[in-house]
């Protein structure tokens, strides 16, 4: 059975680590971002293939759901 990936987006580092650890404790495969921007050019490069995306949404640079929207279009 394939991990569940996930894409982990917050600009707090204490609870971005925090949420990582706990993730990972149930078995998820979690690679950690600090805003929107960081994340939406790690999905659209290819960098990052993910299940699931986990975001705050008042954030520097992009909001929660700008990601959300831009993935949602352009990524299968």
């Amino acid at each position: 059975m394939r991990r569940v990936r996930i894409m982990l987006v917050d600009d707090d580092d204490d609870f971005r680590t925090f949420i990582a650890i706990d993730l990972r404790t149930y078995g998820a495969t979690v690679r950690k971002f600090r805003n929107g921007k960081e994340a939406l050019d790690a999905a659209l490069a290819g960098d990052v293939e993910f299940d699931i995306l986990v975001t705050d949404f008042e954030m520097p640079r992009l909001y929660g759901d700008e990601p959300v929207s831009y993935t949602h279009m352009t990524l299968p």
